[in-house]
């Protein structure tokens, strides 16, 4: 039997204000931006994540939010914002 490792972390707003971006470090992570009290941060973590080549989805409401994830989950792995 194969198990398979999923690795996650959120970025939050306050990450970012901290200057710390974490990165997916394998082929398998999934990261999420949750930015709900500025749009300039999702603005800014989706350029950040799209220049180093990282698959991203984007989820604009809570209803999106599932299907940006299997988006993800097609590519095993990226980072979603919402």
């Amino acid at each position: 039997m194969c198990k398979e490792e999923v690795v996650a972390f959120e970025m939050k707003d306050e990450n970012w204000q901290a200057g710390e971006a974490l990165l997916p470090d394998s082929l398998n992570a999934f990261g999420a931006v949750r930015s709900h009290k500025s749009p300039d941060l999702r603005y800014a973590a989706t350029g950040f994540y799209a220049e180093r080549g990282v698959e991203l989805a984007i989820a604009q409401s809570a209803n999106e939010f599932s299907g940006a994830f299997d988006r993800l989950q097609a590519q095993d792995g990226g980072m979603l914002i919402a």
